[in-house]
């Protein structure tokens, strides 16, 4: 019976002993060093957030859109054929490779103004143009920003309208009427949602997210989606022209104008030499913060946000 009893009491201790250590793992969670500290790198952080990007439906895939027909103009001598649309990461740019054949004896430098996508005028969106020597043909691209189809709230090309700018080159330029070329299978254009990143400001119905770093043909550029929800443009700009960059200070030139009730996607541009001196081994972090002007430069300013330092896993 004694031993049955020291048994059963060890057994009780063991169970006890247990379920102190089951416990001890929910206090051993650290927090992140400094109150305004974010980091920005590959992947999420927690799956929390992961499947939050799942339920506002990120597009992470982008293709570029498939013409129905090929043919842009064949007019005044001129005929010009659309070869293919590619997307390239270095320009940020959709391309239209085409062909222009000159019957003319005049060279020709072909452009296209006057752009309209998806029901949306935006004329400096589409760029480039192409030339031929007198009687001859010549190859060329025109460009569609990626950047200037996100400011105007795309998520796809459908729809392509221009006016042909015909330039000999020497004493006249010709406009053609209205060309609409039409697709049939709609590109589709890759976005992040609204309130991924790092919240730099969000007061009186203007919200800025950082959306991380991306590289160009010029240097490293830091994304910006900006949500101006009130009745007036409003301007964005880093607070008092400085930023802190690797640690050390830098001026930053940024200042975007945001019409009222709409989103803007933006980058503020890290090219100067002053930078690129300081961050000849890649940017690790930035520290500034927002200052957000109503009516720009009427003075009224509607805040400023905290001063938040971001970190990146290059």
């Amino acid at each position: 019976m004694k031993k049955f009893r020291i048994s059963l009491a060890f057994l009780l201790a063991m169970i006890l002993l247990l379920s102190a250590c089951g416990g001890s793992d929910d206090s051993s969670e650290g927090g992140q060093s400094g109150e305004n500290t974010k980091t920005e790198g590959e992947g999420t952080d927690n799956g929390e957030s992961s499947e939050k990007e799942a339920v506002l439906g990120s597009v992470d895939t982008l293709k570029a859109p498939v013409i129905l027909e090929s043919l842009m103009y064949n007019d005044k001598g001129l005929k010009m054929t659309l070869n293919e649309i590619t997307f390239d990461e270095a320009v940020n740019s959709f391309l239209l490779g085409v062909t222009l054949e000159n019957s003319t004896d005049k060279k020709v430098d072909v452009s296209l103004v006057s752009s309209i996508i998806d029901g949306v005028f935006m004329d400096l969106g589409l760029s480039g143009s192409v030339m031929a020597e007198a009687n001859s043909t010549g190859e060329g691209v025109f460009y569609i920003d990626l950047d200037y189809l996100k400011n105007a709230g795309l998520k796809g090309i459908g729809v392509i309208e221009y006016v042909v700018r015909i330039d000999n080159m020497v004493d006249d330029i010709q406009y053609s009427e209205r060309v609409k070329l039409e697709t049939s299978e709609a590109g589709v254009i890759p976005y992040t949602p609204n309130d991924a990143g790092v919240e730099l400001f969000n007061k009186d119905g203007v919200r800025v997210v950082g959306q991380g770093l991306t590289k160009s043909v010029m240097g490293d550029e830091y994304k910006l989606f900006i949500e101006n929800n009130t009745d007036t443009a409003v301007a964005i700009r880093i607070a008092d022209g400085k930023m802190i960059l690797n640690g050390s200070e830098v001026r930053s030139f940024f200042s975007q104008t945001v019409p009222y009730r709409s989103v803007y996607y933006t980058t503020e541009y890290l090219w100067s030499d002053e930078i690129k001196a300081l961050s000849a081994d890649g940017i690790e972090s930035l520290k500034f913060a927002i200052e957000v002007e109503k009516e720009p430069y009427a003075g009224d300013i509607i805040g400023v946000g905290q001063e938040i330092e971001i970190e990146f896993n290059r």
